[in-house]
């Protein structure tokens, strides 16, 4: 009788196996709600768009109440929850005060270089999408 080994998924130091749910449920909690929310208002999006465009190509116009529309209000209402949470979060949380954060001597030089790439653009594309490259900044 012969015996033959079995390749497992993976392997700790102690021998035991890792399944791969394990791993799974290792990244969900890893991965942060808002990531999750941005992925389903990103998926929102793209299905209601899909969904409209097939939606008015078989069916014709339709009213703001239509299934499709209410997977774009998602998106919409998801994202901007999601991210707005951000914003107000990364705004106003404490933070630790070792930390460095940004002073207002880096961040004006940085954007007083803003209206020098003007002429460049005027000069590339040579209206620049109607701009009116004639006028001073």
């Amino acid at each position: 009788m012969s015996t033959s080994t079995v390749a497992l998924p993976d392997r700790r130091r102690d021998d035991t196996v890792v399944l791969p749910t394990e791993r799974t449920r290792a990244l969900a909690s890893a991965v942060p709600w808002y990531v999750w929310t941005a992925v389903l208002a990103v998926a929102s999006g793209v299905i209601g768009a899909h969904w409209d465009i097939s939606w008015h190509r078989t069916i014709g116009r339709d009213t703001f109440w239509s299934p499709p529309h209410f997977a774009i209000y998602a998106k919409g209402v998801l994202a901007g929850l999601t991210f707005g949470y951000l914003i107000l979060h990364t705004t106003f949380a404490r933070r630790d005060t070792s930390t460095r954060s940004m002073p207002w001597s880096d961040i004006v030089p940085a954007f007083s270089n803003v209206p020098s790439a003007r002429p460049y653009d005027c000069r590339r594309s040579g209206s620049a999408g109607g701009m009116n490259c004639s006028a001073i900044l």
